[in-house]
């Protein structure tokens, strides 16, 4: 299980550098340019599962494209980033006995939690097809 923390300048001192810090404003990542706002980062304690080395991510609607998805941007690699969707309401996607159990897993209260589903996409013909991982 991956837990994350807001990056906030007002816990600045406990998770790393804030953004006067840092020396970029906008990265360039592999979808156009992200203005750097710490107020929209999170930061993964150990980083994401196979990217140990990348903690802070900032989320954003993807620039120049109109979606439901959101773009989960590395903000130490801008190489690295994710399309993702949110599921903070009930759906038929997870069962919201599994995120009260998350929630208390972490310590949280559910309606502090956040649940983002990493999309993947398959060419489909003239589209694609979007699938999320459950397991």
């Amino acid at each position: 299980m991956t837990t994350a923390t807001l990056d906030r300048p007002e816990a600045s001192g406990a998770i790393g550098a804030t953004m006067s810090e840092r020396t970029q404003a906008t990265i360039q990542s592999r979808f156009g340019p992200v203005e750097l706002d710490e107020r929209r980062q999170i930061r993964f304690d150990g980083g994401l599962p196979g990217f140990p080395e990348c903690e802070v991510f900032q989320l954003d609607q993807p620039p120049g494209v109109e979606t439901e998805l959101l773009l989960l941007q590395a903000v130490d690699s801008p190489e690295l980033s994710f399309f993702v969707m949110s599921v903070s309401e009930p759906s038929s996607i997870i069962r919201m006995e599994d995120v009260a159990s998350t929630a208390r897993a972490l310590g949280i209260s559910a309606e502090n939690l956040l649940l983002l589903l990493i999309v993947t996409f398959k060419k489909n013909g003239d589209g694609f097809t979007k699938f999320v991982n459950l397991r």
